[in-house]
């Protein structure tokens, strides 16, 4: 403080007063920090100092704000009016149901038993052109028989990992 003249304007007996003041409060033992959830009234503050100097510690006190005596009776006086609705409390997330897994076509069985009546059906009226059945390789495009053989192949490399 160059510029200062608060150290002038004192008398020199103050130094004394401040520096026994100083000497007496160096805290011993554990810092105390106090946290005041919802605000902290002035007399909650004054407790703290006081606390502070009947065991010579640090403390520490803070809030999420303060609360004034104008604020707190302005408190009290809303507490006379009706409360809005209540929000429905949030229902419990349930995860979704798995979906089903997509139904596979059944077995060419029923379509070579409806292809074999037909050719019962046809041989008995007579008919000359036979019905192709679906066990025939014949009937088949040839791409459908290579796949077949291609998959026997991957079958095959699989079996080295497993």
């Amino acid at each position: 403080m160059l510029g200062s003249l608060s150290h002038v304007t004192r008398p020199p007996y103050v130094y004394l007063f401040i520096s026994r003041i100083q000497e007496s409060r160096n805290p011993s033992g554990a810092r105390l920090i106090l946290f005041i959830a919802g605000g902290m009234t002035y007399s909650e503050i004054r407790s703290a100092y006081e606390i502070a100097d009947i065991y010579n510690r640090e403390v520490y006190i803070g809030s999420t704000h303060v609360i004034t005596p104008s604020t707190f009776i302005e408190d009290l006086k809303g507490l006379r009016k009706p409360m809005g609705k209540i929000p429905p409390p949030v229902p419990a997330y349930v995860p979704p149901p798995p979906e089903p897994e997509p139904r596979r076509e059944p077995p060419p069985l029923k379509q070579h038993l409806s292809s074999s009546s037909a050719q019962s059906s046809a041989r008995s009226s007579g008919a000359s052109t036979p019905v192709p059945s679906v066990t025939d390789d014949k009937s088949l495009p040839p791409s459908s028989t290579d796949s077949g053989k291609s998959e026997k192949k991957k079958k095959g490399g699989f079996r080295l990992f497993g």
